[in-house]
């Protein structure tokens, strides 16, 4: 039987060679070196191009958020050609109404001007989408509103029918309709305008167990501020907030709930809805641009206190019945 001894020279003379070999088999050969360095060389390169391009990518992109996508630039047609005449000219009556009712319901979206409002409403005075609908179409379209699940809608902030004002009528509609024509080209808006009268928003009243206002008689605030308050609320806040007040997702807030609203007392709530509140403010965690009185500059400190009265009283049942 043959035995075998261990030797420990012998041992750490073969751990040595093991050794060498597996730190040969760890390092690379010629070609991947080279290969690595190529990599490296090729990494460095694309940095420094994409480090160098980043200006001119900036300068694209922010001209494509301000334009809504489109600019002169693109090799885009004009949208309205100066040798191409207009369309007829709008009643002039009917522009000044729609003036109105934009301002009072769409611009907290869109601006007064129609230009957009960051996080909110598109640019509206540079639509070529809007421009191609006929009036027919815009009008339907704005009966029926923009889901955030409709593709088109990009800004993925939803679009109420009929501007979230559930009492306009296909008249009211046709009337911002002339509006908006107007914005897109000034040239078909009448040189003489009408004097606007002062304008009667309509407000269609919520529905449900609210709708008649119950124990209006036992809130601390006034029943005739707080009834007034749910028609200018109705009128004016309603396409951000709800026909509840309860809030609307990517939009406005439950105000009924809001711990910043029920621990703000009524003097400086009303400051605060005068001016509004950014989505620049670290405090605007939606991130949703709050316009200066709701983006009806038609209203007034005492129709602000009444919409703040009807907001406490709802906040007043809420804690009641809630």
């Amino acid at each position: 039987m043959k035995t075998s001894t261990f030797n420990p020279i012998d041992s750490a003379l073969n751990y040595r060679d093991v050794a060498k070999a597996s730190v040969v088999l760890r390092q690379p050969r010629g070609r991947e070196v080279k290969a690595m360095l190529v990599l490296v060389v090729v990494f460095v390169v694309v940095g420094l191009l994409g480090v160098s391009a980043w200006g001119s990518i900036l300068k694209v992109s922010t001209r494509v958020s301000q334009t809504g996508g489109w600019s002169a630039d693109m090799d885009l047609p004009a949208l309205f050609p100066a040798d191409q005449p207009p369309e007829p000219e709008l009643d002039g009556a009917t522009f000044v109404v729609g003036k109105q009712l934009f301002g009072a319901t769409c611009a907290s979206c869109h601006g007064m001007s129609g230009l957009g409002v960051a996080n909110l409403g598109k640019n509206l005075v540079i639509s070529r989408w809007m421009k191609a609908q006929s009036d027919l179409q815009l009008v339907e379209f704005i009966k029926r509103g923009r889901g955030v699940e409709d593709p088109l809608n990009t800004t993925k902030v939803p679009m109420p029918p009929r501007g979230g004002n559930a009492a306009f009528t296909d008249v009211h509609i046709t009337q911002i309709t002339a509006y908006l024509r107007g914005l897109q080209d000034p040239r078909r808006v009448p040189a003489i305008l009408p004097t606007p009268a002062p304008l009667v928003l309509p407000a269609a009243l919520p529905t449900g167990p609210m709708a008649s206002l119950p124990g209006i008689d036992d809130s601390e605030y006034d029943a005739s501020s707080i009834r007034e308050g749910q028609k200018l609320f109705m009128a004016s806040c309603v396409s951000c907030h709800g026909p509840d007040a309860r809030g609307i997702a990517k939009l406005g807030k439950d105000l009924v709930k809001s711990p910043f609203f029920n621990a703000t007392d009524d003097e400086k709530m009303l400051a605060f809805m005068k001016s509004g509140r950014p989505a620049s403010d670290p405090a605007n965690t939606t991130k949703v641009d709050m316009p200066p009185k709701g983006g009806n500059p038609a209203l007034s400190e005492e129709g602000l206190g009444s919409i703040i009265a009807y907001l406490r009283y709802m906040h007043e049942q809420d804690k009641k019945h809630g």
